[in-house]
């Protein structure tokens, strides 16, 4: 066999889509994926951070559109991915809730998972005559947000709307359709809108709880583990 022939198998392992519980098949990274992510990393610009995530789980998962992944289902497979690549647990940084010491913490990735609001409300009804149906937002919408922004905002929730029923109609709304959908949220008023935000701000989250001591003062502390900058 020619040298240039020979193929390092690799393990493969099983998982779920936490929000769709389609079946996936993980690989674990090569070191082209490993550069990929320190590369990103390196830069600590959001943008190319999430571009290196969703090529890393495409490349990682067999079948799998991350186009189309919510964002915690994205965030969930990557931590997954880690840990069968990387190793079970990561140490992560973590300030003192009461020195403001930073402390080396060590978070199990295995036992993170994702966890979903009791009750899950998709259809927000306007009026008598107009309801909108939202979808969770994919990762590269989020993003993108500036919170200081409103219109920044504004758009994130209009790129999330699934469909949008008016009176006996029933649209189904696309990338060409979010400025109408935004002219369409612009004249709610406020009650109206903060009932659609709390589709939101009741999103599935991708946590983990860790207790930790203080190396410096000695504080018990505990901390909620959210997103992935700390996996960088």
């Amino acid at each position: 066999m020619a040298l240039g022939q020979i193929k390092v198998s690799t393990p493969t392992y099983n998982d779920v889509v936490p929000s769709t519980k389609q079946q996936v098949i993980l690989r674990p990274f090569k070191v082209s994926d490993e550069k990929v992510l320190m590369l990103a990393g390196e830069t600590k610009d959001t943008k190319q951070m999430v571009n290196a995530l969703k090529e890393v789980v495409g490349n990682c998962c067999d079948g799998l559109d991350v186009e189309t992944l919510a964002s915690f289902d994205l965030e969930y497979l990557f931590l997954k991915l880690r840990s069968v690549s990387v190793g079970e647990t990561s140490e992560i940084s973590i300030n003192c809730k009461k020195c403001e010491h930073k402390n080396k913490v060590t978070v199990n990735l295995e036992e993170i998972q994702v966890t979903f609001p009791e009750e899950t409300k998709t259809v927000f009804k306007i009026n008598e005559t107009l309801a909108l149906e939202l979808r969770y937002p994919q990762v590269d919408g989020l993003a993108g947000i500036d919170t200081n922004d409103f219109d920044s905002i504004l758009r994130m929730v209009a790129s999330s709307v699934k469909r949008v029923f008016h009176n006996e109609d029933t649209y189904e709304i696309g990338v060409t359709d979010i400025d109408d959908v935004v002219d369409i949220l612009n004249q709610l008023n406020s009650k109206q809108f903060a009932d659609v935000q709390s589709f939101f701000e009741n999103m599935p989250k991708v946590s983990e709880e860790v207790a930790f001591v203080c190396a410096e003062c000695e504080e018990e502390n505990s901390y909620t583990v959210e997103g992935l900058a700390n996996f960088f």
